[in-house]
C-alpha cells in the first residue's frame, strides 16, 4: 500500500465521509422476497465501486493475495449477495446468475467432516462466517427454486455450529468465568472472538430458517447465538470505540473505522429481526462513539500502534 493510500485510510478518522456500509432506507423492491437484501444494507455499492474486478472463467470472483489469485468464500458469497440486491431492485433475472454460480462452487468446494457436516475453511482455520454466508446464498437459491436437495445441503452446513472448535467445528468459548459460547470466524485455540463474523453467522442461520423452517436446528442455533451475543457484547465495548476481536490472550484488537461502522449496521439489523433491546443500545452507543472526533482519532492511533506491534 502506498503512502497516499495509507494517508487516505487514516483521513477518514479526521474527516468522516459517507459510511462504508450503508443501511437500506425505504426500499421499493420489484421482487417479492421473504429475505430482502442481505443484512438490510447496501452491498450493491461494492459492485458500483468495482470492488469485484477479477474473475475466473465461471464468473467466480477472485482475490489477489501476495500477488497470487485465490478463491475466498467471503468474497464469492458477498458478490452473489450484492447481485441479489440488484435483482430485488430491478427484477432482472440475470442478477441471479452469480447466486447459482456460487451455489455450484460451494457444492464442489467443501470439506466433509467426520460428524456428517461440511465446512468451508477460511485462511488457516474453519470459519462460522463462511458457514453463515454460504447459508445466506443457499437460502436465496432455495427461495427461488424450492429444490429440496438444498435443504439437505443446508443441514450439512449447519452441523459445524453444533461442534466445538477442538472437534473440527466452529463453536468456540470465551476464556472467562462466564463460559460464553461463540460462533467463531476464526475457529482456532486460543480464541480470537470476532464480532462481525459472529453477526454474519447469525444472519445465515436466521435466513435459512426463514425460508426453510423445517430445519429446526437453524432456529435453535440462531436463538442460542443471539443469547451468546447479548452476553458478550460488553466485552466489545472499550468505552469510546468497539473491539474487532476479543482475544483469549489480551490485548484485544480495536476495530478499524470500516469494521466499527459494520458493527453498527449489523447490530441494528439483528435488533430489527429479534427485538432484543440490548442490540439496539450497543448499535446506538457505537454510533455515538463514531460521531466524536476525539474518539475517532484515538481509535485510529490505537489501530496503527497495534499493527506496528504485530
Amino acid at each position: 500500500m502506498s503512502l497516499t493510500d495509507k494517508f487516505h485510510k487514516f483521513s477518514v478518522y479526521v474527516y468522516p465521509r459517507q459510511a462504508y456500509w450503508r443501511k437500506i432506507e425505504n426500499s421499493k423492491w420489484k421482487v417479492d422476497s421473504k429475505l430482502g437484501a442481505f443484512l438490510g444494507m447496501h452491498l450493491k455499492d461494492r459492485l458500483i465501486e468495482n470492488h469485484y474486478d477479477k474473475f475466473d472463467e465461471s464468473g467466480i470472483p477472485l482475490r489477489i493475495v501476495a500477488g497470487s489469485k485465490v478463491y475466498n468464500y467471503t468474497t464469492i458469497c458477498s458478490y452473489a449477495l450484492a447481485n441479489w440486491e440488484m435483482y430485488l431492485e430491478s427484477g432482472e433475472h440475470d442478477f441471479t446468475k452469480p447466486l447459482w454460480a456460487t451455489l455450484n462452487y460451494l457444492k464442489k468446494n467443501n470439506i466433509p467432516t467426520d460428524y456428517g457436516g461440511i465446512v468451508f475453511p477460511g485462511l488457516g482455520s474453519l470459519s462460522a462466517m463462511n458457514q453463515g454466508e454460504a447459508l445466506s446464498v443457499i437460502a436465496r437459491c432455495y427461495e427461488l427454486s424450492k429444490d429440496r436437495e438444498l435443504i439437505e445441503f443446508a443441514k450439512k452446513v449447519i452441523e459445524a455450529f453444533k461442534v466445538p472448535v477442538a472437534l473440527n467445528g466452529v463453536l468456540g468459548k470465551f476464556n472467562t468465568s462466564q463460559s460464553i459460547y461463540w460462533y467463531e470466524e476464526m475457529a482456532i485455540m486460543p480464541g480470537k472472538h470476532i464480532l462481525n463474523g459472529m453477526c454474519y453467522a447469525l444472519v445465515g442461520l436466521y435466513e435459512i430458517d426463514k425460508v426453510a423452517p423445517e430445519i429446526t436446528e437453524a432456529n435453535r442455533l440462531f436463538k442460542d447465538g443471539v443469547q451468546y451475543l447479548k452476553q458478550a457484547l460488553p466485552m466489545f465495548d472499550q468505552g469510546n470505540w468497539s473491539v474487532y476481536w476479543v482475544d483469549d490472550k489480551p490485548p484485544h484488537y480495536i476495530a478499524s473505522m470500516m469494521y466499527h461502522n459494520l458493527h453498527i449496521v449489523q447490530l441494528d439489523y439483528l435488533f430489527s429481526i429479534t427485538g432484543e433491546q440490548i442490540l439496539k443500545e450497543y448499535s446506538d452507543l457505537f454510533t455515538k462513539y463514531q460521531q466524536s472526533l476525539l474518539n475517532r482519532l484515538s481509535a485510529g492511533i490505537k489501530l496503527i500502534a497495534g499493527k506496528l506491534k504485530s
